[in-house]
């Protein structure tokens, strides 16, 4: 696929996944923003950039702490993910987020550039990771920090290969070619181990490079887990398939998860802060 067809369909599968994808805001992605925010050091009147916003997990927390006079540009792929941002930033009386339908890969920076770069789970959905990285490092102003969170190896796996396996018989019986992952299953595992990604930001040119955890905890039911597994990127292994098949896939993951005995999901986050050389 073009870095053009990449960004197309991240787009389509992150619009089709809004609902489910905000439904786990208050859950895990909200909680994981308001870490990231926090180890951003932010501080009033600042400017910050938010790479892959989503629905503003970390954007709308970051607006609080450059208040009143700082600015956050919330940038995403998904129309469907910032409208929810919008919604969630106007309830909560939050003024100093903007949110941009656009490609961050290609995102310009105000002149003398931003003191802060967030990006949660999402580098490794740029095109080409490595570049995508060099570009928002290059949004900073010299000293600028920038915060990126992935998942730890494994941390995923509970949720996501019982879905996987489902996905893929259903499939498999309908003909349809295998969903290819490749390229983000490679750029995922260069940053899930704390070296890993520590290197990964040295390596696009981050100085001070250092890896943190979190480790959310989140009790499962069954529609809970199906919310994860079709509110995030996972949801491509359903494109294809008619309402029918996916009623099976998820009868499937959901009986699955059930002879797993999986009750809650506690995934490691890393989180992995940075800053551009002056």
């Amino acid at each position: 696929m073009t870095p053009e067809e990449v960004s197309r369909s991240t787009a389509e599968v992150f619009d089709a996944a809004a609902e489910a994808f905000t439904r786990w805001t208050p859950l895990l992605w909200g909680p994981v923003g308001e870490a990231v925010a926090g180890l951003a050091a932010l501080r009033p009147g600042e400017r910050v950039v938010d790479a892959c916003c989503g629905n503003g997990a970390a954007s709308i927390p970051a607006a609080r702490h450059v208040a009143p006079h700082g600015v956050v540009d919330a940038v995403d792929l998904a129309g469907e993910l910032l409208t929810a941002g919008r919604a969630r930033a106007s309830a909560s009386d939050v003024t100093g987020v903007r949110f941009h339908l656009a490609d961050v890969t290609t995102w310009q920076a105000p002149p003398g550039g931003y003191d802060a770069a967030l990006c949660s789970f999402g580098v490794f959905f740029f095109p080409d990771m490595d570049a995508g990285g060099r570009h928002l490092l290059n949004l900073l102003r010299p000293d600028g920090r920038m915060v990126v969170t992935t998942w730890q190896h494994g941390a995923v796996e509970p949720i996501v290969m019982p879905f996987v396996r489902a996905a893929a018989a259903e499939r498999d019986a309908a003909g349809l070619a295998p969903v290819q992952t490749a390229r983000m299953r490679e750029a995922s595992a260069r940053v899930e181990h704390r070296d890993g990604l520590a290197t990964w930001l040295r390596a696009i040119g981050g100085t001070g490079a250092e890896v943190s955890t979190v480790v959310p905890e989140v009790p499962l039911d069954a529609g809970r887990a199906w919310d994860f597994v079709i509110g995030s990127g996972t949801r491509t292994m359903l494109l294809g398939l008619d309402e029918p098949a996916v009623t099976r896939v998820r009868h499937r993951f959901e009986t699955a998860l059930r002879a797993d005995g999986v009750t809650s999901f506690r995934p490691t986050v890393l989180v992995g802060r940075a800053v551009r050389p002056s």
